[in-house]
């Protein structure tokens, strides 16, 4: 496990989402290339979720409607419930909670995807987990980071993958009413993007541009 200025780097990897409420953690998502790292925090409740986007839509989806005319993806997304999480407990695939306190909260249905892999489902379900956790959809803020173009004149018969993961998850998220309080997207270079839990700080790092805030 990685550690910087004293906290333990959560790494929340390829389709995975993660949350925590402990000061002592950061949530980083690493090399998102067209990937989409997608933050979500409570400042009141001070607590944070981060989920590692793949793809916009599964490949079903894609089948039945062009990407980029509709946003609206993978199905109907299930939840089941009853689960009350402690520190560290596994959720299921993709998904790790270190939140000390909890309510009964949604798991992932029984598709077999990892929860975190497309990226309507993905936001979706980070919505519903942390008002699982007692946050107030008021409350929370988002900021989302990555969907790089990172091979030039590559890209799929249906459209740009980066280009296309971040306008499923800015979209999905409008339509969950989450204000995105910040994004840093699209170019053609790979991001870092880590969430501290002790102070709710987004930040994304690059190897040839300097550290941001969002």
């Amino acid at each position: 496990m990685e550690m910087q200025m004293g906290l333990r780097c959560i790494q929340v990897g390829l389709s995975e989402i993660k949350f925590s409420q402990d000061e002592t953690e950061a949530l980083v998502a690493y090399s998102l290339g067209s990937c989409v790292g997608v933050v979500l925090w409570d400042p009141e409740y001070r607590v944070g979720g981060m989920a590692h986007v793949f793809l916009p839509y599964s490949r079903a989806a894609a089948n039945r409607e062009p990407l980029g005319k509709s946003h609206e993806a993978a199905g109907p997304l299930s939840f089941g419930g009853g689960i009350e999480p402690g520190d560290g407990i596994e959720l299921g695939d993709g998904i790790e909670t270190h939140v000390r306190r909890t309510r009964p909260a949604p798991v992932p249905g029984g598709n077999g995807e990892p929860p975190g892999k497309y990226g309507e489902a993905a936001v979706k379900y980070l919505v519903a987990r942390m008002l699982g956790l007692g946050c107030r959809r008021e409350n929370l803020a988002a900021a989302i980071a990555g969907g790089a173009s990172v091979i030039k004149g590559l890209s799929p018969p249906f459209g740009d993958i980066g280009s296309l993961n971040s306008q499923v998850v800015e979209s999905t998220l409008i339509k969950e009413r989450i204000r995105i309080a910040g994004k840093d997207t699209g170019g053609n270079h790979g991001r870092t993007v880590r969430l501290y839990i002790g102070s709710g700080k987004v930040t994304v790092s690059t190897i040839h541009h300097s550290e941001i805030e969002l």
